[in-house]
């Protein structure tokens, strides 16, 4: 898609404050992915400067700092999704092949966060989040719906594991394919998307860190004649939350509205990642490639600071 076909589409007056439609939406590099996976988990990595994200089906780690070409950071990774850092600035990381949930410490140790629940294995953890009290909540889908009898459970949960690691949780269990999770800015809400059925659903957040079950409800439905389905999920960004669709990510407020969409014409769009020195660049992935966009708000730092 050539830049002039390219395009920030607005809904509603609100999306002036969000991005200039104006804004060129840049391809930063290409060529990852494949039929077990695509590019995905962009995380910024804000000391050093660059964006680490996921080739799932070459099983690398990729790094990508701006004005240079992506380079290889890890090889093998047992083909690792969803990454995102905990408080003390530590990689974690959804990793297919292995079904578990890991956390690489200063000194490239692994430690296993989570790869079993009740005595049985994961099914094939996708995406992950860190709250500022250091719990880390994570989806768990199976690896195709019509596929649950290969895998020990027989359910795709969604899962909260205390910062010690002494307790795991099962906050849910009746998702058709959870993906995507992120917190509202204040992380009163939890956002999970569900794939398969094409819309995003949100909880309340109880004190304890569980879901308020009783406040479930479909934040956005973004099914439609156009293809796609909700993947990832940006919603700590200032009041506003950000999610895909095939070629395009929409912007929406609090309440679901729809703001506008960016048009970026890569098939398969997977996930975004808030990064630049002042955070105000948004960068996305799909199934084969990198791009980014300028924003005007910052997108909440990961880590979180802890509250």
């Amino acid at each position: 898609m050539t830049q002039s076909s390219k395009r920030i589409e607005q809904f509603a007056p609100e999306l002036d404050r969000i991005i200039e439609i104006s804004q060129p939406i840049q391809e930063l590099a290409d060529g990852f992915g494949g039929p077990q996976g695509p590019a995905e988990g962009p995380v910024w990595w804000h000391e050093g400067g660059y964006l680490v994200f996921s080739d799932i089906h070459n099983n690398r780690r990729m790094k990508y700092e701006p004005g240079r070409a992506v380079s290889l950071l890890l090889e093998p990774t047992n083909r690792a999704n969803g990454l995102t850092r905990d408080l003390q600035g530590r990689l974690v990381a959804c990793e297919h092949d292995s079904r578990r949930v890991t956390r690489q410490e200063h000194d490239g140790s692994i430690t296993v966060i989570a790869n079993s629940f009740q005595g049985r294995q994961l099914n094939r953890p996708n995406d992950v989040v860190v709250k500022s009290d250091g719990c880390i909540y994570f989806t768990d889908p199976w690896g195709h719906p019509a596929g649950a009898q290969q895998w020990d459970l027989t359910f795709a949960g969604v899962y909260r594991v205390t910062p010690d690691l002494g307790q795991m949780t099962l906050l849910i269990d009746d998702f058709v394919t959870p993906n995507g999770l992120a917190f509202s800015p204040d992380e009163s809400v939890l956002y999970i998307n569900d794939s398969r059925r094409g819309h995003i659903r949100a909880f309340d957040l109880l004190p304890n860190g569980l879901l308020a079950k009783q406040t479930d409800r479909v934040f956005v439905d973004l099914r439609g004649p156009e293809p796609g389905n909700p993947d990832g999920n940006e919603g700590r960004c200032r009041r506003q939350c950000l999610l895909r669709r095939r070629w395009r990510l929409w912007i929406m407020d609090p309440n679901g509205k729809k703001l506008g969409r960016i048009v970026h014409g890569a098939p398969a769009t997977t996930n975004l990642a808030f990064g630049g020195s002042d955070w105000k660049t948004l960068y996305f992935t799909s199934r084969n490639h990198l791009g980014a966009v300028n924003v005007k708000l910052a997108g909440i730092p990961v880590p979180v600071g802890k509250k």
